[in-house]
């Protein structure tokens, strides 16, 4: 027998047998019945934890997105606070016991520090974040401020409060995650890269307990980091009724602004969409310093087409190319120079020319034409 997306039973044909699948398989039809792969198929399914019985052979399941009335199987064993598997079919597809819920939970915690990231400061350095000065010299100063001891008794002793959260704000390419690493390797601080795929849980409040899991483990060491890339994905603003983004919002605001939240943790926003993160992660003594990420101007982008490039030649019209770049982002003008050191080794030749650069920003020029329309 065949069960439909909708819960139909099907009974299988011969060509399905011929198929010999097992129970859990997945079945397509299109010129005739297959066996999905795993690449091929993605089941739509929901998890939630069954909170109480519905009727004789019922179950309601909380979800992150409401509650689910749902049968259950006569021959399946569930109890109260066990996780289910469910999609629009009438039926539980399966049921996850706690005990083993909460293995896959303590997995999580101990993996925290696989969230962890060793950067060497010779590659992390801040001679290296270039176009941008005033954002540099905001980044030297939290630095030296708030991740040294130094720093951090001096703050103490002056009975100023310290700052446990920034946002930086600003278009995609423009230096986010790469200064916030600059910052953690030249303070010797241990840096976390949280994103939303890493951080995602199949299970209701998973993602809530990895990120708890984080703080704790970056509270252990001497100084952290911990930076959030998109942050406002994760952390919608709650007067939009997105429950995920309340869990999270409130994680957050326990490990910066609540009692016994870690000194020695700063966590950095990231954001391109600043209006959306939900307000309360903005007031004092959480996310309270901004620091807004421009695209660089044309002195900008001269300074960064002509940083760390020590096999250009002397007659790169850097220029020409600088006024012609207006709205570009650190990341793309970068590009350009990837171009055209690929175009002088097909050559053969030691160094970049200015014909290998001139046919780069032709190609960067397209592949941002490609992509900007793709957006559209």
């Amino acid at each position: 027998m065949v069960r439909l997306p909708n819960g139909v039973l099907l009974a299988g044909d011969q060509e399905i047998k011929r198929l010999s699948p097992k129970v859990g398989d997945i079945l397509v039809y299109s010129s005739g019945w297959e066996i999905a792969s795993d690449h091929s198929w993605e089941v739509k399914a929901q998890i939630g934890v069954i909170e109480q019985k519905a009727g004789p052979d019922e179950v309601l399941i909380k979800t992150s997105d409401g509650y689910a009335q749902k049968l259950v199987h006569r021959n399946t064993r569930w109890s109260m606070g066990d996780y289910a598997l469910f999609n629009e079919s009438s039926s539980i597809l399966k049921v996850i016991p706690q005990e083993a819920a909460r293995k896959s939970t303590t997995e999580d915690e101990d993996s925290a520090s696989k969230f962890r990231i060793d950067l060497d400061p010779e590659r992390f350095h801040w001679d290296y974040f270039v176009g941008s000065h005033e954002i540099l010299s905001d980044a030297k100063r939290i630095v030296e401020l708030y991740t040294t001891p130094e720093g951090r008794d001096f703050i103490s002793q002056m009975k100023v409060d310290p700052v446990h959260g920034i946002l930086f704000a600003g278009p995609p390419g423009t230096g986010k995650t790469f200064l916030a690493q600059i910052m953690a390797a030249q303070s010797k601080s241990a840096f976390y890269l949280v994103t939303t795929a890493s951080l995602g849980g199949q299970l209701v409040g998973q993602s809530e307990e990895r990120l708890e899991a984080i703080y704790e483990d970056a509270a252990k060491q001497e100084m952290s980091i911990i930076f959030v890339d998109e942050i406002d994905v994760l952390t919608k603003d709650r007067s939009n009724a997105y429950e995920h983004g309340s869990r999270l919002v409130n994680v957050f605001l326990t490990n910066m602004d609540g009692v016994g939240a870690p000194e020695n943790v700063l966590t950095i926003g990231a954001t391109n969409r600043i209006s959306d993160i939900d307000r309360a992660l903005r007031r004092p003594g959480r996310f309270d310093r901004e620091v807004y990420f421009r695209l660089p101007n044309q002195m900008d982008r001269l300074e960064i087409l002509k940083s760390r490039t020590p096999t250009l030649a002397n007659d790169i019209d850097f220029d020409k190319i600088s006024s012609q770049t207006e709205g570009w982002t650190a990341a793309e003008l970068r590009s350009i120079l990837q171009y055209s050191g690929e175009l002088a080794v097909i050559e053969g030749r030691s160094r970049i020319y200015n014909d290998h650069f001139l046919l780069g920003f032709e190609k960067a020029t397209t592949a941002r034409n490609a992509r900007k329309g793709e957006e559209k």
